[in-house]
């Protein structure tokens, strides 16, 4: 895990990585960060994760693994500083997360 932006992986801190999950959202800013990071973490394999999406079409060249439905209980949580794995573990989000989460460790797995 590390911090959002583009400095990070400008300076090569992910370089002990064998796979880049890049999050975005479903604004401007976000696709265009999305863009940059991945063309800085070239040689790892990159994943988007598209986070807080409705019905808004992913852009091109950022296909995601996984599509993270925005959710009202996981907003609130998130608007009062609370994790949103413990307010609402049931939330559509959360389980697709801990779906990724299977898919990411089953590939590992098998990998190793």
């Amino acid at each position: 895990d590390l911090e959002a932006g583009v400095t990070t992986p400008f300076e090569r801190y992910h370089g002990f990585a064998d796979r880049v999950l890049i999050a975005v959202t479903p604004t401007w800013a976000s696709v265009l960060t999305a863009r940059r990071v991945w063309a800085l973490v070239e040689g790892a394999q990159v994943d988007v994760v598209a986070n807080q999406w409705r019905d808004e079409q992913v852009p091109e060249g950022l296909p995601p693994l996984v599509r993270l439905g925005r959710d009202e209980c996981v907003a609130e949580a998130e608007h009062r500083g609370v994790a949103p794995l413990d307010a609402c573990p049931h939330a559509p989000p959360m389980a697709e997360l801990d779906a990724l989460a299977d898919h990411m460790i089953r590939q590992e797995v098998v990998a190793v």
